[in-house]
C-alpha cells in the first residue's frame, strides 16, 4: 500500500516535510499544547512516555538533508523497509553503518535532549536490537549525564543473548518490578 497526498501514512513512517523526529504534527498541537499534556499527566500521578522510532518517512527532513544516513538501492534511490513478503514504502530505516555515523549519532542524542528537555522521562524504543550495542551504550550514558531520571525501554522480539546484551546497555533493567510491586499497584478507570 503507497499511501496518497493528503493521508498521514503509518505511525512509524516518522516525519513530514514540516519536521523530523523532533516535531509535533500540527493537527496533534504545538510544542507548548504537548508540554501542557505532560503538566496535566503530571498532575494525576501520569507520565508521558515518548516512542523512539529510529526510521523516518520519505519526506522527513534527513531523506533530504542527509540521505548518507540511508541505504541505497543500485538505482541510487533510498531503501524502504521490507519485512518479507511486506514492503513498507513509506519507511526509511536509519543505516548505522554510514560513513557519518558520528554525526547521525549527535543528530538522534539531541532528538532525545529535545523531549526530555520538554519533560519525557520515559522512552520506548522500538527493535533496539537492530541498532549498535555501541550506540545504545553511548547515547544512554550521553542522556543521562543531563537527565538521570530518563527510563529506556526496549521493544525487542529477539534471541536470548541478544537481550542479554540490550540490558547491559541499561535498556532493559531499569525497571524494578517484582510480584509484590505488581500486586501492590491500584488501578482504576477514569
Amino acid at each position: 500500500m503507497i499511501c496518497q497526498p493528503g493521508e498521514p501514512g503509518v505511525p512509524y513512517g516518522i516525519g513530514s516535510a514540516d519536521g523530523g523526529h523532533d516535531a509535533i504534527h500540527a493537527e496533534l498541537g504545538t510544542v507548548d499544547d504537548f508540554k501542557h499534556l505532560i503538566a496535566i499527566a503530571a498532575n494525576y500521578g501520569m507520565e508521558v512516555a515518548m516512542d523512539l522510532a529510529i526510521q523516518c518517512s520519505p519526506d522527513h527532513p534527513w531523506a533530504k538533508d542527509h540521505p548518507e544516513w540511508f541505504k541505497k538501492r543500485p538505482d541510487g534511490t533510498i531503501q524502504y523497509a521490507e519485512n518479507p513478503p511486506k514492503k513498507y514504502q513509506d519507511i526509511y530505516p536509519v543505516y548505522f553503518e554510514t560513513d557519518d555515523w558520528q554525526n547521525l549519532w549527535e543528530e538522534l542524542k539531541r532528538v532525545l535532549l529535545v523531549w526530555a528537555s520538554w519533560g519525557v522521562r520515559i522512552v520506548r524504543v522500538d527493535n533496539p536490537h537492530t541498532k549498535p550495542f555501541a550506540f545504545w551504550e553511548w547515547v544512554i550514558a550521553e542522556v543521562k549525564k543531563e537527565f538521570p531520571d530518563m527510563l529506556f525501554l526496549a521493544e525487542a522480539f529477539t534471541k536470548p543473548k541478544v537481550m542479554q546484551q540490550l540490558a547491559k546497555g541499561a535498556l532493559l533493567t531499569r525497571i524494578p518490578i517484582t510480584p509484590g510491586a505488581i500486586r501492590s499497584m491500584s488501578w482504576k478507570s477514569t
